[in-house]
């Protein structure tokens, strides 16, 4: 497949889903080329892909479940689909789904993208204007005070004491993650290889 067959096909690059077959298939005959042309992908997982899906990180972020999120996620909320069998993963009891929901504020923001390659940029997700965790190494700009109304739902769950606040423990000397320190990191299409899975990215991330 590439751009030249698009306007034949009368298909703009969207979501696609995928079965395992194409989920197992080689990077560079499959979703590298896909990505490249602009797809976002949704990849049907078996039980041992789930959960923290590599032991390297990417420029600090961790890969959960096709989603890149903040290193000092919670260990119980890392974890959460770890080996979930497919039943339970796709109707998963109210601890584990507390859980899966509970994880969503320390995914990567999306900053810009995807570009005609493929590639988007993520950020912290303490940092931008709609943070959606406290972070000690990523501190607040301070703001002058406001009132709060706290019969208005909105503005309730955007205050920072609303928001879950990341345990980090102090950076050792040297250079910090990229993550931990940059404004953005650069996604490209190869990044995860069979892992990484823009379905977030396109509908819970606040594509973000």
């Amino acid at each position: 497949m590439d751009r030249a067959e698009e306007p034949a096909l009368g298909l703009p690059p969207g979501v696609l889903a995928l079965d395992r077959l194409s989920t197992n298939a080689r990077p560079e005959t499959f979703t590298r080329p896909v990505r490249a042309l602009g797809y976002r992908l949704v990849p049907d997982y078996d039980q041992d892909q789930r959960g923290i899906q590599s032991r390297k990180p990417y420029r600090g972020a961790v890969m959960i479940d096709g989603m890149l999120a903040c290193p000092f996620i919670p260990p119980a909320l890392a974890n959460a689909t770890h080996r979930l069998d497919d039943k339970t993963a796709r109707s998963p009891d109210e601890i584990t789904a507390t859980r899966i929901n509970n994880r969503k504020p320390y995914f990567l923001h999306l900053k810009q993208g995807p570009d005609a390659g493929g590639a988007i940029r993520l950020a912290s997700p303490a940092t931008g204007t709609a943070p959606t965790v406290n972070c000690p190494r990523r501190p607040a700009a301070h703001s002058p005070p406001r009132t709060l109304d706290l019969t208005d739902p909105r503005q309730r769950s955007t205050h920072p004491a609303a928001r879950p606040t990341v345990t980090a423990p102090p950076p050792p000397p040297g250079p910090r993650t990229d993550i931990c320190h940059k404004q953005s990191i650069t996604v490209r299409p190869g990044t995860g290889a069979k892992g990484f899975n823009k379905r977030a990215i396109a509908l819970d991330w606040p594509i973000q």
